[in-house]
């Protein structure tokens, strides 16, 4: 029930007597003055509320019909989330939540949202209403929220502590499968995390509130751990409020995709990030994640697009194939550091040695695609011989005056490392257009996965990437050849060698008749990354009449594609068929030769026009042509079959 302490002034403080309202309404906790007190809408007195089945009568001093106001009070709701409703007030209602003002209106006949939260038995909910001329009136109704499942709610009730479930609404105290919401909306206590085992879903903190009439402003939501204690999210972490990380940790955990989101700028001391699966923690545009002490990797992808910032002293470890960051990463301080770099399922770091000061900051990020055209590989110092065409970082001084040396690394994903000597660092010079030798300082490992540093500090920061002194160190991707030739009288063969391959997961074959629009003929399987010559065919046995194009796709393993030249090749619909095409040796001719032998001539002539004696063979249907001693080059075919004749053209390679 409610409690209506009566005041026989405007200011709440001249206690003239009591009386009770029983809640009604679907909550059980709506209520209105009018339905006690005698001549209701009229000028009477809150003393003359009566005895009836809405509460019981007033006991205590006669009062007048104005000028007074009133404090109905109520505590022992079920927990849960409620949006009060003020339908009407006259005049001035506030409201207060354990002594604290949530909401505030002035007189008014139309229905507003006062105040949504979470209340529990504890809380204490108090309208005071104050009532100068005329008639006075307010009705209230609480609108209960449908139970969200799996979600626990704080409400700290009775202290601080996580583990009490008194503290709890809900769900009770969170599990790994249960999300949880720390709400603005006035718990009398906030969460500490004091002991081992704190666990959730989701998590989310909820913001400040501003004053937005009639609501009252509402303080941010916040979480604390306290001392070394740790916290284990299975799911997202949504941050608006505050957080205090003491010394402990937080472990991102579970076999689902997370976000670390939310308004407010994230201090953490530790973060672990130790997924399961192939499963990603994304932090988005305009989020902020500064790590104070560690961060450990383990397993999960850190795909980020806001700032994620080392702060002085801070440090990471674990990172590997399974688990980097793909995106910026700040480092403060004056520590040497590796950042923990990486994209398409490579982890690739670049190194920067101490610098001076404790608040200069350097931001690297790394990319898995060629720096040229956008940072052209041709312009270079003249001490270069060739740049990297698979990969480079950007690291740029964002903060400070530090000058350091810079560290690259190669592995698998490098597109070949043969000769360490000449291996060296390159930097892109935006004043000079061009790449700078920025030398060769020492190495470490070998051809197949080790580092080499700058030869001297480093002063204008920028793209890095690796580069050679010599022919040495391929670097690039190199597709050598893409061939097609007519090799028998049904078959066109497709040849190609790469000189090396990267993250290369199939060759696609594809033919048009116009050159125009290509269809897939069939695939042959890449070799991933290698460095050494590989020679590749593919047999097209379903051949069409006329001009038939080809050309080669070859993809990634993460759907990158690009296409070869096109080659072309002729194939007769006069029932003459010749090959191979081009031919080395011996060129074969099949068709349907007249019985009459005068009536059959085949001429070859050079692209001159000069007919040639080239040595021939008959044998049945078809005839072999010696082309050995030809030399390379475009030569015609004519064929005079009857009163028929067929020119066609092949081509002599050695």
């Amino acid at each position: 029930s409610w409690n209506v302490y009566c005041h026989n002034n405007t200011t709440l403080n001249n206690y003239y007597g009591y009386y009770t309202h029983t809640g009604t309404g679907i909550s059980g906790y709506d209520f209105s003055n009018t339905t006690q007190w005698t001549n209701p809408g009229g000028l009477v007195a809150p003393s003359s509320a009566t005895a009836n089945a809405f509460g019981t009568a007033y006991q205590g001093c006669l009062m007048s019909p104005t000028n007074n106001s009133l404090s109905f009070k109520r505590t022992g709701f079920t927990c849960g989330t409620y949006s009060v409703v003020c339908n009407n007030n006259d005049d001035g209602v506030t409201m207060l939540i354990d002594g604290v003002q949530v909401a505030t209106r002035a007189t008014s006949a139309s229905s507003v949202n006062l105040w949504v939260g979470t209340l529990n038995s504890n809380s204490q909910v108090e309208f005071q209403l104050v009532q100068g001329g005329g008639a006075s009136n307010l009705r209230i109704t609480f609108n209960s929220a449908a139970p969200t499942a799996s979600l626990s709610t704080w409400i700290g009730a009775i202290s601080s502590d996580w583990y009490t479930a008194s503290n709890w609404c809900g769900s009770g105290v969170p599990s790994n499968t249960i999300d949880v919401l720390i709400p603005n909306s006035k718990p009398q206590f906030m969460p500490v995390i004091n002991a081992i085992g704190a666990v959730c879903r989701s998590i989310t903190i909820s913001g400040a509130s501003p004053a937005s009439a009639p609501t009252s402003a509402l303080p941010a939501a916040s979480l604390t751990i306290s001392g070394s204690n740790s916290l284990d999210v299975y799911g997202n972490w949504v941050n608006n409020g505050v957080f205090n990380a003491g010394t402990g940790n937080v472990n991102i955990l579970g076999s689902t995709s997370s976000f670390i989101t939310g308004s407010a700028i994230e201090s953490f001391y530790n973060l672990v990030i130790n997924k399961t699966g192939a499963v990603t923690v994304t932090i988005p545009v305009a989020k902020t994640v500064q790590i104070s002490n560690s961060c450990i990797f383990t397993n999960g992808i850190v795909n980020q697009s806001g700032t994620f910032s080392l702060l002085n002293g801070a440090t990471v470890s674990g990172q590997s194939n399974n688990s980097y960051v793909d995106g910026q990463v700040v480092k403060f301080g004056t520590q040497a550091f590796t950042f923990p770099v990486g994209t398409s399922g490579y982890y690739r770091p670049i190194s920067i040695s101490a610098p001076s000061i404790a608040t200069d900051n350097f931001t690297a990020k790394y990319y898995l695609t060629n720096p040229s055209p956008t940072y052209t590989n041709t312009s270079k110092d003249v001490t270069i011989d060739h740049i990297s065409s698979c990969e480079y970082w950007i690291l740029n001084r964002t903060g400070g005056s530090s000058n350091v040396n810079v560290t690259l690394t190669w592995n698998t994903t490098s597109c070949g490392v043969t000769n360490l000597a000449d291996l060296i660092v390159a930097r892109w010079d935006a004043g000079q257009i061009k790449w700078k030798d920025q030398g060769n300082g020492g190495t470490t490992g070998n051809t197949s996965a080790g580092s080499v540093i700058t030869s001297g500090l480093v002063t204008t920061f920028s793209p890095f990437t690796l580069a050679s002194r010599s022919s040495s160190n391929p670097l690039p991707i190199e597709l050598v050849s893409f061939n097609c030739s007519n090799i028998s009288r049904n078959t066109n063969n497709l040849s190609w060698v790469t000189a090396s391959e990267f993250n290369n997961d199939y060759f696609a074959l594809e033919r048009s008749l116009d050159g125009v629009k290509f269809d897939v003929i069939g695939k042959r399987k890449g070799s991933g990354t290698n460095f050494s010559r590989l020679e590749y065919s593919f047999d097209d046995q379903n051949i069409l009449s006329g001009i038939s194009y080809y050309r080669l796709k070859q993809v990634d393993f993460d759907g990158k594609f690009k296409y070869s030249e096109i080659c072309s090749i002729e194939n007769s619909n006069s029932g003459i068929s010749f090959y191979p095409n081009p031919v080395r040796n011996e060129l074969n001719i099949e068709c349907n030769f007249s019985d009459i032998s005068k009536a059959n001539s085949i001429f070859v002539t050079d692209i001159a026009g000069k007919q040639l004696i080239v040595p021939s063979v008959f044998n049945n249907s078809k005839v072999v042509l010696d082309c050995s001693n030809l030399s390379e080059g475009i030569y015609f075919l004519k064929i005079i079959i009857g009163d028929k004749e067929v020119v066609n053209k092949f081509t002599v390679q050695k």
